[in-house]
């Protein structure tokens, strides 16, 4: 018996570029994420209008600003002492030269003692005026913190004071966060992590993978660049 035709469908085979799709689902996020707090005591005098939740502000801006009374007059305060220090410093000084001359006048090339030349007198006078510049340092700090300012471009969370309330040292202002980057975890099935072709982290972990992030909001597509 003859056998019977087949008939098949063939085409030819040709070698092409394949895009393969990876579908993934991840969160954006904020890489800069800072919770402020106040690092002094104080009445919340004013509140700038961008610091409510969404409100975008740039670096350097006064977010925060605490009342500043007690702490101009403790600056006031530091600033006499350390003119104090300084001129009894210059006193003591003073005095050692005399303590010197005296002794030279009396004792010829004798050599005097440190309690004679009033050396520990000059060194107590020399350390409070350290102490003193210290202390107006430090006053002048907790003068500036009266006024919390943003460090970076970004955004704010949320807020969780108002004009005002009485603060202490730690109690929370408010989240703030960058706008400058993000970070979007996106997780990737073990089988389908090929067709990324990622580099070798352990030969080559200096290379990024360009990527292209879309998105569409009323009939606008916007796209930001990125790396893997």
């Amino acid at each position: 018996v003859k056998p019977p035709i087949i008939l098949v469908d063939a085409f030819r085979v040709t070698r092409a570029p394949l895009t393969m799709q990876v579908e993934t689902q991840g969160e954006v996020i904020a890489r800069t994420r800072t919770t402020l707090v106040s690092e002094v005591s104080g009445v919340i005098t004013s509140i700038s209008e961008n610091f409510v939740a969404g409100g975008a502000f740039s670096a350097g801006d006064t977010l925060v600003t605490i009342d500043d009374r007690n702490y101009v007059a403790e600056v006031e305060r530091a600033k006499a002492s350390l003119a104090g220090a300084r001129t009894r410093l210059a006193e003591e000084e003073g005095l050692a030269q005399y303590a010197r001359s005296d002794w030279e006048r009396s004792n010829g090339a004798a050599k005097a003692s440190e309690l004679a030349l009033r050396t520990p007198q000059i060194e107590e006078a020399r350390a409070n005026l350290d102490f003193t510049r210290a202390e107006l340092i430090l006053k002048q700090g907790d003068l500036e913190r009266t006024h919390v300012t943003s460090l970076y471009l970004g955004m704010v969370e949320s807020r969780e004071v108002d004009v005002g309330q009485y603060v202490t040292p730690g109690t929370s202002l408010g989240i703030v966060f960058a706008t400058d980057a993000v970070e979007v975890r996106l997780p990737i099935p073990l089988h389908e992590l090929d067709f990324l072709e990622l580099p070798d982290g352990l030969r080559n972990n200096h290379q990024h993978v360009p990527v292209t992030f879309s998105s569409m909001t009323r009939n606008h597509v916007s796209t930001w660049h990125g790396k893997i």
